[in-house]
Parts: structure tokens; C-alpha cells; sequence
């Protein structure tokens, strides 16, 4: 889950929108595409808790069929209510809703990945680093949007629309540097002069706005604690301390989160690799494996654990399953830079006499 990604998105929607057909709800609507936005990961949050940890519950995000069949639920609501009688709400509900798919595809979260600087399209590497990589690049939109919107006021001063395409340029390459330092004043500084130029909308009672957002209490405080935690656990590895690492993240596997699942089995089976307990070690990676919904990174630390040198002279050391392994994530639908890891690990064992 795009933790922070999603209501940059579902702000910007709801920026778009300039309708009056729902005036009564017109201090809700932020809040509500908001929500939307994260609809899916609300659905399907409930649906993990219900079944069972052994399936893959990414339902929604692989689907953009049933994904369709949430939009036309959440059509019917809005048609039932009387308050949307024109077209752009439908519009912008069914945009926030599939932004979700977009945000989560794994080749956009890749090339978010590289463009940042680590793996993200593999799992959150770290809390803070997901946060900033996703406030960087959708934050971005934000900005685009309310400045737009602002300059396109029919009161707007000239001086404030060449203003705002300023700082809209600022931002830009600002942005190319991909440092918070000069990205993260020059979006504050647009969002203020948008805020200014719009201040006649802004009132208080937009907090009504957070109303819809009482839902998505709960999965935040799950997502965000799991995380925070999962950071702690990567620590304690880095430092030696596997035993303490595996107690914390066998405590987050207990929690009824989603977006960290993959990572700390996967992790699990790092420190239990680096303990001796090659078992463990495997049936921990198997599980990431599982659970997945199709990420090269279980597939490609399980090949790596087949081959280690731990696992020589045991009936763990298999090297024709890494081959398969590499070779099904060399050819598969990933970008160019995992296809050249698996490309290069593939040789490096050909090297080493492992494979023909």
C-alpha cells in the first residue's frame, strides 16, 4: 500500500472538482475521494482479517474486473443518496478508486524504486524512505493541481498566476533533484500560495472532511505500527541480533497488516539462515513466496538461499531450483534492472561450476 501515495492522489481528485451538484456535501468531498482512494485496501484489509493468511487477498489490486464492480457498488451509493446529479463526481469516485491500481502496480512502484534509490517495487524498504519517495512523486501532483486551480480563478490577480507558474517551474526542478531538502520547501511554498490564492474555499468546516476518514483509522494505525516495527527488526539483523529481530517479526506476522507481510517473511528467513536453521530458513521464504501476488523478491532471496554457503552439504543446497527461480524472473514481466540481476547472479553461478 502506497501509505502516504493514496490521499496525495485522492486530495488532487478532489482538487479537480469544481461542481456544485453535491454542494450539501461539499465539505465531505475531499474526505470522500480521499477515502475512496484507499478503498481498495480497505476491502481488501477486511478480507484478510476473514480467511486465512495462506492465499493471496491482493484481490482487488491484481483485478481490474472486481475493481469495476467496487467502482459500480460505489456509483449506485452516490445515485441512491440524490446528491450527485451531474457527471464529475461519478468521474473523479471511479478515478480514485483506480488510482489505487495504478499506485500499486509493481512496475510503477518499481520505477519509483529506481528513481529513488532502492527496491520499491519489492517491498517498503523502510518506513520513512517509502513515506518520502511516495510524498516526492505524488506529492508533486498535489502541487500541480492546486496551483492550477488556483490560477484558474476568475479572481485571480495576474500577478499571483505568473506567481504560481513560478513556483510551478520551481518545483519541477526541484524535484528532479530528488532531495527533500529542495523539494520539500519548494512544494510547502506552492501549496501556501495556492492556499492564498484560494483562501475564499478554505473554510473550517472542511474538517467535516475528515469525517469519511474515521475507517481508515484503524488500517493507518495497523499499517504504520507494523511498519515502524519492521523497521526496528531491520536494524537488529544489520546489527547481528537475529533472535531479537525474529521476535519482532513474528509480532508484526500477528498484526492484520498488509503492505509488510512479504518483507518480514522474507526477513524471517534472513535470520533464520543467519541462526543455522535452514528449515525455518526456507519454510519462511516459501511463505513470502505465497503471499507475494507476484513480486520477484521471495523467488529471487530463495534462489540465493539455495545456493548459499550455508546450505552446502545439506539437502537444502539446490541449485538447479535457483536456476529455475532465476531464470522464471529473468524472463518474466519485470523491469530491465531485475531482469539484469537475475541475468548476473545466473552467470556468477555458472562461474562457480553450480550450473551448465
Amino acid at each position: 500500500m502506497a501509505i502516504v501515495g493514496h490521499a496525495l492522489v485522492g486530495l488532487s481528485l478532489a482538487g479537480l472538482d469544481r461542481s456544485k451538484s453535491h454542494d450539501l456535501l461539499r465539505y465531505l468531498w475531499p474526505g470522500l475521494v480521499v477515502l475512496l482512494a484507499y478503498l481498495v485496501d480497505l476491502v481488501e484489509w477486511i478480507a484478510w482479517i476473514c480467511v486465512s493468511d495462506s492465499t493471496n487477498h491482493h484481490f482487488l489490486t491484481g483485478s481490474p474486473l472486481l475493481t469495476a464492480g467496487l467502482v459500480l457498488f460505489v456509483w449506485i451509493i452516490m445515485g441512491l443518496s440524490g446528491r450527485f446529479r451531474k457527471t464529475s463526481p461519478y468521474v473523479i469516485a471511479a478515478l480514485a478508486i483506480y488510482s489505487h491500481l495504478l499506485l500499486d502496480y509493481r512496475p510503477v512502484r518499481a520505477l519509483i524504486g529506481d528513481a529513488y534509490g532502492y527496491p520499491m517495487g519489492e517491498y517498503l524498504p523502510s518506513f520513512f524512505p517509502s513515506m518520502q519517495a511516495e510524498t516526492w512523486l505524488y506529492g508533486f501532483i498535489l502541487v500541480a493541481v492546486s496551483l492550477f486551480r488556483a490560477a484558474i480563478q476568475p479572481n485571480c490577480p495576474s500577478k499571483g498566476r505568473v506567481a504560481a507558474s513560478l513556483l510551478a517551474l520551481l518545483s519541477i526542478i526541484a524535484a528532479s533533484t530528488r532531495m527533500p531538502v529542495f523539494w520539500l520547501p519548494a512544494y510547502l511554498a506552492s501549496l501556501a500560495h495556492a492556499a492564498i490564492l484560494l483562501r475564499r474555499e478554505i473554510k473550517l468546516r472542511l474538517l467535516w472532511s475528515l469525517v469519511p476518514l474515521v475507517p481508515l483509522s484503524a488500517l493507518f494505525g495497523v499499517e504504520l505500527t507494523a511498519a515502524w516495527l519492521s523497521s526496528n527488526a531491520r536494524e537488529l539483523a544489520r546489527q547481528g541480533r537475529a533472535q531479537e529481530a525474529i521476535q519482532i517479526r513474528q509480532r508484526v506476522l500477528a498484526i492484520p497488516t498488509r503492505s509488510v507481510r512479504v518483507e518480514n517473511y522474507i526477513g524471517l528467513g534472513h535470520c533464520y539462515l543467519a541462526l543455522g536453521e535452514l528449515e525455518q530458513a526456507e519454510k519462511s521464504l516459501l511463505q513470502a513466496q505465497n503471499v507475494a501476488n507476484g513480486a520477484y523478491g521471495p523467488s529471487y532471496y530463495l534462489a540465493r538461499f539455495y545456493t548459499h554457503r550455508r546450505c552446502r552439504q545439506t539437502r537444502y543446497f539446490r541449485p538447479d531450483k535457483a536456476e529455475a527461480l532465476l531464470t522464471d524472473i529473468r524472463d518474466g514481466p519485470h523491469t530491465q534492472r531485475v531482469r539484469s540481476l537475475a541475468r548476473r547472479v545466473l552467470d556468477e553461478m555458472r562461474k562457480e561450476g553450480l550450473i551448465r
